[in-house]
């Protein structure tokens, strides 16, 4: 019966806050002010967003929400400001409260009431978020996660409104103090605020601010740490909110009041241990497409697998500054997965370079420090710090010399322990000479990376060095333009006739960049792939509407123009050379076509493809100027190939290729400005060389999609449809409610 009991006293005091909150909430929907501050924000919001997105032009969806908290500062002040000072000020508080009411029911409903009109606002962001993602790949668990993080965000600062509300009578000044105090709680672990002081202190700022915990989880990561912070931040305030409303009914010796400013106490000295002792408080959930905190299952097995003990120490100062706090704290989560998934093959040391021995031994590996501002009574000084590591197996050491970013630190160091634990590493050889493109000047990212993990070399035929280095795993050739001989051009068909891979970049139609003049090509090499099915087309390949925008005139009015020979080429997901990369850009591209026969043990697989909307110019009618008239007929515009991998699996023989009609794909220029022109380079040779791959990891961190409009209204209607479409629909909405309690109202007042 006492269950029972106890049971009926909880339904009760729910329905009395559910009461409350429904009041609240119906009052808020059927005023106008509601509606207007809801489009205000709204408006705002995706104004500023979609300036930002058309004019980076990228599928991004991570900016309409990291610019939501900096618009909470004074929404949710606005909504909250009037929650208890003005019960207090006209007097209907104590008209609550001789209800069956209690102090702590009011509360509750008041802050909910609140809490769910800022979802409710949030929400309204789902049709830009939807609409948006319609034009490429987003990574739905990493929006949910940054949803996550505003709605734990609004949490606190609705619960720090609600406070302010129950200690002023004034509505103005409520909302002045909750602007002031959620300001102040946001920006005093940024990097402006935190850069002069001293690094401890800076530290602890840095975890007391409610917008480094925001960040932290809008990464696309549930960390205990930070749902932790939250709920004892959100907690304090409201706590404190309760103080005020039960004052005047205890005197401040009760032992319930006592015990609540007690737990007030301990909640601050909580979220203070919090912000000192944060990083000892492991579990996260990664909610990431991707999983990006998590590690791949590639780098599991490599770790697991591996013969002996691989040493990971970490080099790292005591008092690092705030910016680096976070790599500091994703390097330790990242290293427990390590150590927990290397099954005893992993041992993870942490050396403080405080220490004069360690530093010498920091130093001694190769780890350099970065300097950095310190601020120590009143003075500047600069210091040193460091955040290296160093990984070593059976005798051999890979060093890190200071993480900028953990991005890709999984990438890092599972590609430096392959290095080590490779006891043969596939060798590629790049055939030098008789090439506009010289592999050791303009593809210098592409080999410096090969390298990690190939033994990387180069062949130049002679009369004395007329055969191919034994051994050889991979044959790349790169842009050739001058004539080959017979015996060249032989030698390279018995390679692979024998069971060789090539990787073959061949450019049909050379350039002139002097005067922008095209001409055919007749020395690429092209005419050696015909034997086995493959014809790489002297034309251009131009797309109407996947293309890059280029900046075109000089002085004080450049503009910004389409222009089709830069293709934005589409990438097969189905093949695990291209799967993932995207758009690939290329420049003056050209078509690849092939015979499909019916040799079953033959292979050919489209990589990189263009859109619908391409089409060719041949020899004797290029122009590629910006004002070329472009207007082929309908029946020329299909997809046409740009690169594909040819396999031919016979009981002696395997031979693959990976051609590519366009060689300033891997060149210094692309690779820097694209990272899946590297990705795909990467995966292709390992494709070859049929080497461990690393692909699963190096995807975590792909390129965004950019936005491609097939029509030039497109662009006006995604911005100004989601800005004009949802003040609209918030009028439309919150007109009709309105109309309808009016009617309402007036037939009970008539009745």
């Amino acid at each position: 019966m006492k269950i029972m009991s106890n049971m009926d006293n909880t339904k009760l005091f729910l329905k009395e806050i559910y009461v409350i909150i429904k009041k609240e909430l119906t009052s808020f929907f059927t005023s106008p002010t509601a509606y207007i501050v809801m489009a205000v924000f709204l408006a705002i919001l995706e104004f500023l967003y979609f300036t930002t997105l058309l004019n980076i032009k990228l599928v991004y969806i991570t900016p309409l929400l990291d610019n939501i908290p900096w618009l909470f500062l004074f929404l949710i002040p606005a909504i909250t400001m009037s929650s208890i000072s003005q019960e207090s000020k006209e007097g209907t508080i104590e008209f609550y409260l001789t209800q069956p009411i209690s102090e702590i029911q009011l509360l509750i409903g008041k802050f909910f009431s609140n809490y769910i009109f800022v979802i409710i606002a949030t929400l309204l962001t789902l049709p830009a978020v939807i609409s948006v993602a319609s034009y490429g790949d987003v990574d739905w668990g990493q929006i949910i996660a940054q949803y996550l993080g505003v709605f734990a965000f609004a949490f606190v600062l609705t619960a720090i409104g609600t406070f302010m509300s129950s200690i002023v009578k004034s509505q103005i000044s409520a909302f002045l103090l909750s602007v002031l105090a959620s300001f102040v709680l946001m920006v005093i672990g940024l990097e402006l605020v935190t850069q002069s002081l001293p690094v401890f202190w800076a530290q602890i700022l840095q975890r007391i601010s409610i917008y480094t915990h925001y960040t932290s989880l809008s990464g696309g990561a549930l960390d205990l740490r930070d749902i932790i912070y939250f709920i004892a931040v959100g907690s304090l305030f409201l706590i404190a909110a309760y103080l005020p409303l039960i004052k005047n009914k205890f005197h401040k010796k009760e032992p319930l009041y006592r015990t609540l400013k007690a737990i007030i106490v301990l909640l601050v000295a909580f979220t203070i241990s919090i912000a000192i002792l944060g990083d000892q408080i492991p579990g996260r959930i990664d909610l990431t497409q991707n999983k990006l905190y998590t590690l791949s299952d590639t780098t599991k097995k490599i770790i697991s697998e591996t013969d002996d003990v691989i040493n990971i120490v970490v080099y790292k100062s005591k008092q690092l500054p705030s910016q680096w706090q976070p790599q500091s704290r994703d390097i330790e989560e990242m290293l427990r997965d390590f150590d927990t998934y290397g099954k005893n093959n992993v041992i993870v040391t942490y050396k403080y370079t405080d220490n004069e021995d360690n530093e010498r031994e920091a130093l001694s590996q190769g780890i350099q420090p970065v300097q950095f501002n310190t601020q120590s009574r009143d003075e500047v000084s600069v210091q040193k710090g460091y955040l290296g590591i160093t990984i070593s197996y059976l005798g051999k050491t890979e060093i890190i010399e200071f993480v900028n970013t953990t991005e890709d630190l999984e990438y890092q160091l599972t590609k430096r322990i392959n290095k080590l634990a490779t006891v043969t590493k596939p060798t590629v050889v790049f055939w030098e000479g008789k090439s506009l493109h010289s592999v050791n000047e303009d593809y210098t990212i592409f080999r410096q990376v090969l390298e990690d993990q190939f033994n990387v070399t180069t062949f130049s035929y002679s009369e004395e060095e007329n055969k191919l280095p034994e051994n050889i795993d991979t044959l790349v050739l790169v842009g050739p333009n001058e004539e080959f001989s017979q015996e060249e051009k032989d030698l390279i068909t018995e390679y692979i006739d024998e069971g060789g891979s090539i990787l073959a970049l061949i450019n049909p139609i050379s350039i002139n960049m002097e005067t922008l003049s095209p001409t055919v090509n007749k020395n690429s090499l092209s005419n050696i792939f015909t034997k086995y099915g493959i014809r790489i087309e002297d034309e251009l390949i131009y797309d109407l509407r996947y293309n890059e925008i280029v900046s075109v005139g000089g002085g004080l009015t450049p503009y910004l123009s389409q222009y089709p020979f830069w293709i934005k080429a589409q990438t097969n997901d189905e093949s695990s050379i291209s799967k993932g990369l995207g758009l690939i850009t290329l420049r003056w591209a050209s078509p690849i076509n092939y015979d499909e026969g019916e040799d079953e043990s033959i292979q050919i697989t489209p990589l990189i493809y263009t859109s619908q909307y391409s089409s060719t110019q041949k020899s004797g009618e290029f122009n590629i100027f910006l004002d070329a008239d472009l207007s082929p007929d309908s029946s020329e515009l299909f997809s046409r190939n740009i690169a594909i991998s040819y396999q031919n699996e016979t009981e002696d023989n395997l031979i693959r290729m990976v051609i590519i009609a366009d060689t300033d794909i891997l060149n210094d220029e692309s690779v820097q400005g694209s990272n899946s022109s590297l990705l795909f380079g990467l995966n292709s040779m390992e494709w070859l060389t049929q080497s461990a791959s690393l692909s699963e990891i190096r995807l975590k961190n792909r390129d965004l999609t950019p936005i491609v409009f097939e029509q030039e209204w497109e662009s006006n209607l995604l911005k100004y449809g989601n800005i004009i479409g949802i003040v609209t629909v918030i009028t439309v909405v919150g007109a009709v409610i309105i109309i309808r309690r009016t009617k309402k109202s007036k037939r009970k007042f008539t009745e």
